[in-house]
């Protein structure tokens, strides 16, 4: 069978030209742009992969933030007589839950972008960056699953008499969800280049990860933070943004805003600093993986 193409279609094709020479931000960031094709068969593909096989299906994902939640509350809240500072308990941790969930998971997933794709990336030339935004879109899009559940139990609550104190300030949710996305891709970005060459450093990681729940209001507000180690707070860039997540969702002030600030700081140097290190490896991390 002879396929025809007419001149105007011929005239589309574009010629790729590789070189050696490494791109600038500008230029991964068009890139990107332009493969917005690529990125949605990614994010479909790693959907499909993940729930092939399952009875449940994305179900499964629901109930993890239930169950979790009601072991916090059961653990911190009531063994441990952590308040909760009026906001119901299953809601305290479920918020609290669903965000460290979708930050852990998408960090251990990003960092192990380069090597879960090893095959794909040494077959043809595409943009390096597309399976990592892919991972994290795909996890956001869990974490918004999750967060409709948390929606529908609070609205549950109110129905039943519980007197939310909500006002203007969830209308900065979206703010705030945006910097977490972009400090998880940031950080998995960063150390996807790394775990490259020395891979031991993916074990190290996941313990870290672990550890690091603790130092982030996941389970316990940060006004019960005593003064003295408020400080080791203040370095911690995820505190801000979990604490400001749970209380624009129940009308709580904000933080301090040098907190956030410094956290806003630190996510912009993380993002650029891991993009350039990431384009600086890209040219020599196929003979690697």
């Amino acid at each position: 069978m002879r396929i025809q193409l007419n001149k105007s279609k011929m005239l589309s094709f574009q010629k790729k030209i590789l070189s050696s020479k490494k791109k600038s931000l500008k230029e991964a960031f068009y890139e990107v742009l332009h493969s917005y094709e690529l990125i949605f068969f990614l994010v479909r593909r790693d959907f499909v992969v993940l729930y092939k096989q399952t009875v449940l299906g994305p179900i499964w994902y629901l109930l993890q933030p239930i169950i979790t939640s009601f072991v916090f509350l059961i653990i911190f809240n009531k063994f441990a007589k952590l308040s909760t500072y009026e906001i119901p308990g299953i809601l305290f941790y479920m918020i609290g839950n669903i965000a460290w969930v979708f930050f852990s998971t998408s960090f251990n997933s990003v960092s192990l972008t380069l090597i879960n794709n090893a095959d794909l990336y040494r077959k043809v030339y595409f943009c390096r960056l597309a399976p990592p935004i892919a991972t994290t879109i795909v996890h956001l899009i869990k974490f918004f699953f999750q967060f409709l559940l948390f929606i529908a139990l609070y609205l549950i609550l109110i129905i039943n008499g519980y007197k939310t104190k909500i006002d203007f300030s969830i209308l900065y949710l979206p703010l705030f969800l945006i910097h977490l996305t972009i400090l998880v891709f940031s950080i998995g970005l960063l150390v996807s280049s790394i775990t490259i060459k020395y891979r031991d450093l993916v074990f190290a990681l996941s313990f870290g990860v672990q550890m690091l729940m603790f130092a982030t209001p996941v389970v316990y507000s940060f006004q019960s933070i005593p003064e003295k180690f408020k400080f080791f707070a203040f370095i911690n860039p995820l505190m801000p943004i979990f604490e400001n997540i749970r209380n624009c969702l129940f009308g709580a002030p904000f933080i301090d805003f040098n907190y956030y600030l410094t956290s806003l700081l630190i996510t912009l140097i993380v993002l650029v600093f891991s993009v350039k290190n990431f384009l600086n490896y890209e040219k020599s991390f196929i003979d690697t993986i």
